[in-house]
């Protein structure tokens, strides 16, 4: 892929910007470069405690992936907390990866694994609680039913009582959420038998731990000395409040070193056990009882997060002026001028390209819909900090992500996002980070969205507008000769005469009907009459000078309004005359165009009156026609 003989790993994972996710990335991106190999982050964001459509067509970004042409894929499976996105994922990966494929800290049959121990720990943990702090009644603060991780974690927290001889009580065991939110319901549960309490509460990760602290600072209850608790994965937090949190740890850097270097080897056809093990390390500190590994808290590390806080906040006001601008555009340039100035509002950002879907329409606007188009538009380039030039759009095919030329000489590292609602995929954004530890912050997701909903409002808009003046064309356009009609005659006029009054123009108005067109009807059809009618505005349209105005008033009744003095309007005539004969003379036709035609002159002033001009126009046609029936009747007589 990208044309620069290297080999590419894709990785699949949700919510990046979250504190793993993001040590992840930054981890795998420094081995994919040791090993000179581009690496795609194919990113999402779904929420497992809202349901919407948002979520299940973020998916489709598992159609745009190229599993095909990828030479390794790495799956975070535990961070997809929606069994449809997992389902799909998996899915796909087997029917159309041709890679090795490697599972991510969770356990799959149908991929290699690299894994960690942490969930055997999880009874390191229940038997230090035990043997250390003498608890014996011990709850377990699971994550949601059906996640892999928690289920093991619980699966082992069941064990170890059984072998312990320890009851489970009613209210021992806690469905939450794996994220901040059921603390306070957790507590209520775990407190609900006034005849006891728990000793200590085992969380199945760190964000329920801390959560569940906070609830008992709230109600009073002491941490840890009136109720224990543990998390797992070591996340920054756990270290940086008080008290400080016992919790499991995992090397991210070695599991991703491993990971690399397993699709190396079995692209290399080297044999490697499916399964790679990586040892955790367990952190006992004041949560459960223990002194802190890491003394007290070191007032650079306070700082550090006051203003890690401060800059979040400031994103995310940010954000909201760019959200206000972009809702505010007129034009697709504003909309791309706008979105390169604010790209530095999420972090380091080296490169940012925004692709759009859709195939073109007769109006050449993209059509949206909820699958990928082959072709995708290349519509803004955007490199350290500056606009790159395009000629027009870049039209390339989706699968390649991005055209080859915006490949540099190193190795490459993107991170792709869709740009959709809960309907239609408008395309995508690429984005890449000038260092290793810079990924996607908390406000990238809203700066997509924004994105997403501008553009997609925009082409809205654009389209609504085209067909507006379509309508509108055609309300003023007669649908037979393509002439303007009686009221697109009278929208001419509207336009043009203060102009004509104040230059004090000379215009002429005339005036041309069809004879015998009931008798060419009756005798060989509408479609001749259809005929005559369209070679009689044929006529017109030769004689008529630029600026002029050509209307079909009626059934058999044509207008001419130009500017032009009383000798223009006799010359304009006998031109139309010429033309009428022409057409006679070639046709071959059963039949004749026959018109009369007349003219009125007038030079505009404060008291011209458009309606009088047309009366004094028909009045000059009228005594031609019948100057010219007295003349034919004296011949024939």
């Amino acid at each position: 892929m990208f044309n620069n003989k290297r080999k590419t790993i894709g990785v699949f994972l949700n919510r990046a910007e979250k504190e793993y996710q993001g040590n992840m990335s930054s981890a795998l991106i420094k081995y994919a470069r040791e090993a000179d190999c581009n690496i795609l982050f194919f990113t999402s964001y779904e929420i497992r405690e809202v349901m919407n459509y948002y979520d299940i067509y973020g998916s489709i970004i598992i159609d745009l992936a190229p599993l095909e042409d990828l030479d390794g894929v790495i799956i975070a499976l535990d961070t997809y907390d929606k069994g449809e996105f997992r389902d799909k994922l998996i899915s796909s990966i087997k029917k159309r990866a041709k890679c090795p494929v490697v599972s991510f800290r969770e356990i799959s049959d149908d991929f290699y694994n690299v894994t960690t121990e942490v969930n055997s720990q999880i009874e390191e943990i229940l038997e230090h609680l035990y043997e250390k702090h003498g608890y014996r009644d011990i709850a377990f603060m699971a994550g949601y039913e059906g996640h892999y991780d928690s289920n093991e974690r619980l699966k082992i927290y069941k064990e170890f009582m059984a072998s312990k001889g320890l009851k489970i009580h009613d209210n021992s065991i806690f469905y939450g959420d794996l994220w901040k939110y059921k603390g306070q319901e957790a507590l209520e549960f775990f407190m609900s038998d006034p005849a006891r309490k728990p000793d200590a509460v085992v969380c199945a990760n760190d964000t329920m731990a801390r959560s569940l602290m906070d609830a008992a600072y709230i109600a009073g209850i002491k941490v840890p000395e009136e109720l224990a608790v543990t998390g797992v994965d070591n996340e920054a937090i756990t270290f940086v409040i008080e008290p400080k949190i016992t919790t499991i740890g995992f090397d991210i850097d070695q599991m991703s070193k491993e990971a690399i270097g397993l699709i190396r080897d079995v692209n290399e056809n080297n044999a490697r056990d499916r399964i790679v093990r990586v040892p955790a390390n367990m952190y006992f500190r004041e949560s459960c009882g223990c002194p802190s590994q890491e003394g007290a808290i070191a007032p650079s590390v306070i700082g550090h997060y006051c203003r890690e806080n401060e800059e979040i906040l400031d994103q995310h006001a940010l954000q909201n002026y760019f959200m206000i601008d972009m809702g505010a555009c007129g034009k697709f340039d504003d909309i791309l001028k706008i979105i390169s100035d604010n790209i530095p509002i999420n972090g380091n950002v080296s490169e940012f390209y925004l692709c759009l879907l859709g195939e073109r329409d007769e109006f050449g606007l993209p059509v949206f819909g909820s699958k990928l188009s082959k072709k995708a538009d290349l519509v803004l380039s955007w490199k350290d900090g500056k606009v790159l030039p395009q000629d027009g759009y870049t039209r390339f095919d989706t699968k390649d992500i991005l055209p080859s030329e915006t490949a540099g000489d190193g190795p490459l590292c993107y991170y792709i996002t869709m740009l959709h609602d809960s309907k239609d995929n408008f395309g995508f954004t690429v984005v890449n980070f000038k260092d290793i530890g810079d990924t996607i912050g908390l406000n990238f997701h809203e700066f997509n969205l924004t994105i997403g909903i501008t553009v997609a409002r925009f082409f809205m808009h654009k389209r609504t507008e085209v067909l507006l003046d379509i309508y509108e064309k055609d309300s003023l356009t007669d649908y037979l000769t393509g002439m303007n009609n009686r009221r697109g005659g009278e929208h001419f006029f509207e336009l043009n005469k203060d102009k004509w009054i104040k230059g004090r123009k000379d215009l002429v108005f005339m005036s041309v009907d069809l004879d015998y067109l009931k008798q060419t009807n009756d005798t060989y059809g509408h479609e001749a009459g259809d005929t005559i009618i369209k070679a009689c505005a044929q006529a017109i349209r030769k004689i008529m000078p630029h600026g002029g105005c050509c209307i079909r008033m009626g059934g058999d009744e044509f207008l001419v309004a130009v500017i032009g003095d009383e000798e223009f309007g006799e010359f304009l005539v006998s031109r139309f005359f010429e033309q009428v004969r022409i057409w006679n003379e070639k046709s071959n036709k059963p039949y004749r165009l026959s018109v009369s035609a007349g003219f009125y002159s007038v030079r505009a002033g404060k008291d011209l009156d458009i309606h009088r001009c047309i009366r004094r126009a028909d009045q000059a046609m009228y005594q031609f026609k019948t100057e010219s029936r007295r003349q034919r009747t004296d011949e024939q007589g």
